[in-house]
C-alpha cells in the first residue's frame, strides 16, 4: 500500500512539472541526493576524525557553508542510526555511534 502511495505522490509531481514547464523532478532530486550524501561523507569523515563534536565545529571541519545543507547531512546520518546528539550547555554535540 505504502510503496502504491508513494508511486501515485512520484506521477503526480511529474505530472505537475510537465503542466507547468518545470525541469523534470527526477533531475532535480537526483542533484539533491547526491549533494546531500556528499555532505554527509564528509560529516561522517569529520567525526571519525575528530570524536565528538559542536556542530559549528562540524560545520568548520567539513567547510559546508550552508546550515541547511549541514543539517541535511546530520539527517541523512541520523536516519542510518550512524549519529548521536546530546545538548550541554546550550550547544549542541554531534558523535559518531
Amino acid at each position: 500500500m505504502r510503496l502504491f502511495m508513494l508511486k501515485n505522490i512520484f506521477f503526480f509531481f511529474v505530472f505537475v512539472d510537465l503542466y507547468l514547464n518545470l525541469p523534470p523532478l527526477t533531475k532535480i532530486k537526483r542533484d539533491m541526493i547526491e549533494l546531500i550524501g556528499t555532505n554527509a561523507g564528509l560529516v561522517w569523515i569529520a567525526l571519525n576524525e575528530g570524536g565528538k563534536m559542536s556542530v559549528k565545529a562540524v560545520k568548520k571541519a567539513t567547510k559546508i557553508k550552508a546550515d541547511k545543507d549541514l543539517y541535511a547531512a546530520f539527517g541523512w546520518l541520523a536516519k542510518e542510526g550512524k549519529l548521536t546528539f546530546e545538548e550541554v550547555e546550550g550547544d549542541l554535540l554531534v558523535a559518531l555511534v
